[in-house]
Parts: structure tokens; C-alpha cells; sequence
């Protein structure tokens, strides 16, 4: 049932409230930003207390299980990957209304950053565009599409067990964010030995949500070339394509992540 305007800014300040009274949330009553506390409450379907559950999972994954992370590498100031723009987020959307990501192997150079700078890079790009460009979702619902044609040997010795528990820890079970598809495009057989390792951990419903295309026409029956740039076969320039204000965006919730590692540290 969609809830009214109204409604959900009831259900938002009873979120607020309750979470000034937890016992363990209160200490982030002046952390998150109004745009994305919603944003978890739009991802919970406007369910006051499954949020709750949310962020204490969130606040656990973040300032405690992976507490180095959150203080070495979610830092947008310094985080090499930004600059690099390994990921970026197309300006229009897909025909169901679903905001859509681009990461590129051939800007992953191993030798300068690892998968650890990866996650974070991509953790930022959802959590931007839960608060600016998912507000108008129901679910928090994304698109990836992923180009693996530089992806080599040197990348994939980075994929460990671990590294694929703490990426499912960091974006399945920390942030109501749905990955509604996964696109994967120029796969070598390198590359299709790392998608069997990783469809392995997986559950059912998640596999049925990634596509391996041979083509861009392929691609195209999913997402429309019209809103491609020329590298993905689609009609756009880059500068046509992609947003160009996502990272400085970004950059200006450093206090955020400024304060939730002083949290990791202090936890």
C-alpha cells in the first residue's frame, strides 16, 4: 500500500525519535543526515522498527565487525579510487524508473589500489544515490553494469574468500539498497572463473539477478542503447551519459564519514 505524503513524514519522525531513546542508536541522532536516514526507511518500506534493526546492523558492520575499513578507507577526501572514477552513474535511468552504475576493469590498476578501495568507491556511489537519486524509489532499487574486458589474473588473486564474505557483509546485509540487476559484459574465461566463485555464495533469487552477455545487443534487451554511452554500444557521448557532479556530491557528506569512523575508533 503506498503510504501518503504525509504519513511517511509521521513514520520519519517517530523513526527520529525512537532512535534518540535507543540504547544503542542514540549515539548516531547527529550523524545521519535527514536525506539518508529516509532513505533507510524508504529501503525498509516505511517499517519504523525494521529500520531500527537496519541501522544497528549498519552502526555493528561499520564501526565494529569491519572497523578498519570504515576508518582507513570511507574517507571521500582521499579515496584514489574517486578520482580514478572506476565507477560512475549514468544520468538516466532504466524503463522501470532504476538508477544505473558503470564500473570499468580496464581503470582498476592493481599495483596503485585493491579490492578494499573498490568497495569503498562503490559503498559511496549506493549511499549517495539512496540520499539524491533514489528518492523517488519504492525500494531503493539499482542497476550495475559491469565491464570486465581488462580484467586479468593480477585481479583476480584479490578476490579471497574474505574478500567476497566482507563485499556481501558490506552491500547485502548493511545498507537497504536492492541490486535489482547485475550486467556483466566482455567476460574472459578469467573472468567467467570469477563469477563461478563468487554465484557459489549466493543465493538463488540473487543469481536469477545477473546477466553474462556476449553482446551489446544482449545488453541492450535489458537497458536501452538510448541511454548507453558509446562504450556500452549505446548512442551517447560520456559527457552525455554519465553525471558529473556524483563525486563532489559525495565529498560533501564528509562529516558523515568523518564521524562514523571516529565512532569505529572509539568503539
Amino acid at each position: 500500500m503506498v503510504k501518503s505524503q504525509t504519513k511517511k513524514g509521521e513514520l520519519f519522525a517517530e523513526l527520529k525519535s525512537k532512535i534518540a531513546e535507543h540504547e544503542k542508536l542514540f549515539k548516531i541522532k547527529d550523524i545521519f543526515d535527514d536525506a539518508l536516514l529516509s532513505a533507510f526507511l524508504r529501503g525498509k518500506k516505511f517499517n519504523v522498527d525494521d529500520t531500527l534493526k537496519c541501522l544497528e546492523h549498519f552502526v555493528y558492520i561499520r564501526t565494529e565487525k569491519y572497523k578498519n575499513f570504515s576508518i582507513k578507507y570511507m574517507n571521500p577526501s582521499t579515496l584514489i579510487t574517486l578520482d580514478i572514477q572506476s565507477i560512475k552513474t549514468l544520468k538516466y535511468m532504466d524503463d522501470k524508473g532504476r538508477r544505473i552504475g558503470v564500473e570499468q576493469s580496464r581503470f582498476w590498476d592493481t599495483s596503485k589500489f585493491g579490492v578494499q578501495e573498490l568497495f569503498a568507491e562503490l559503498l559511496l556511489h549506493v549511499e549517495e544515490s539512496m540520499r539524491s537519486y533514489m528518492i523517488h524509489s519504492e525500494d531503493n532499487g539499482g542497476v550495475m553494469i559491469y565491464d570486465l574486458g581488462y580484467l586479468g589474473i593480477q585481479h583476480v588473486r584479490l578476490a579471497s574468500p574474505r574478500m567476497v564474505i566482507q563485499g556481501f557483509d558490506l552491500f547485502l546485509n548493511n545498507i537497504p539498497a536492492r541490486l535489482a540487476a547485475v550486467h556483466l559484459m566482455n567476460v574472459s574465461a578469467i573472468g567467467r572463473l570469477l563469477v563461478a566463485f563468487t554465484l557459489r555464495y549466493l543465493k538463488a533469487k540473487v543469481r536469477s539477478r545477473i546477466f553474462v552477455h556476449a553482446d551489446f545487443a544482449s545488453l541492450h534487451e535489458h537497458i536501452a542503447a538510448s541511454v548507453l554511452p558509446v562504450s556500452l554500444g549505446g548512442e551517447l557521448s560520456d559527457e552525455d551519459a554519465y553525471e558529473i557532479d556524483f563525486v563532489p556530491r559525495i565529498r560533501s557528506q564528509q562529516r558523515f564519514y568523518t564521524q562514523i569512523a571516529q565512532l569505529a575508533r572509539h568503539s
